[in-house]
């Protein structure tokens, strides 16, 4: 197994980022680790905590990710984990570069996109955030 964290600050309420984050179908849009692979919700509390696990690219991976207030907005910090046994190992440690990486252009993508919305964000609790 190999983790790792990265945080990122957005200005927009914990429920807002909250509510986008922890609505699975809006992942494709924001976050290129995981593209449209199918993710399964394995803890969900509202407005503090959502995990999922999926595949991304070649590895079982379990996403988490926390929010909290950071003055008039909210502080996101995503927890990767990656299954890197078996044959996949041996580039295991280039994939977790790599996804950081990626990771990191995510979340940058996803706080550009809810700083810059001035609409109600889509969510699949009750269609507003």
């Amino acid at each position: 197994m190999q983790s790792f964290s990265t945080t990122v600050t957005i200005d927009r309420s914990v429920h807002d980022v909250f509510a986008f984050v922890s609505s699975i179908e809006n992942a494709p849009s924001w976050n290129t680790a995981v593209g449209e692979e199918p993710l399964t919700v394995t803890e969900l509390a509202p407005d503090r905590r959502v995990a999922v696990q999926g595949t991304v690219g070649l590895f079982p991976a379990h996403l988490r990710y926390d929010v909290w207030p950071a003055g008039e907005g909210t502080m996101l910090t995503s927890d990767v984990t990656l299954d890197v046994t078996g044959p996949n190992r041996l580039v295991g440690g280039i994939a977790v570069v790599k996804l950081k990486d990626a990771v990191t252009q995510s979340l940058g993508e996803l706080k550009r996109m809810l700083e810059t919305s001035t609409s109600r964000l889509a969510t699949d609790r009750g269609g507003h955030a």
